[in-house]
């Protein structure tokens, strides 16, 4: 018997977000969130904007397609 990709995300992937989510150290969560946003906002955009230069590029779509697919 092999593992499906159903099983994987329905039956094993739940219990461990919740369960990191019990274990969350409140106090570490903010004293790096701040840290995490900035490094995250402008990370997400500059990915955004590689992937939707690349499929505009390689791909029939417009530009706005392409960077609203790379989101």
């Amino acid at each position: 018997m092999s593992l499906s990709r159903e099983i994987i995300l329905f039956v094993f992937v739940p219990p461990l977000i919740f369960e990191s989510a019990l274990n969350l150290d409140n106090k570490l969560l903010l004293r790096t969130l701040v840290p995490a946003l900035v490094l995250a906002g402008p990370g997400l955009l500059l990915s955004a904007a590689i992937v939707g230069g690349f499929l505009s590029w390689l791909t029939p779509l417009s530009v706005g397609d392409a960077l609203l697919l790379a989101l």
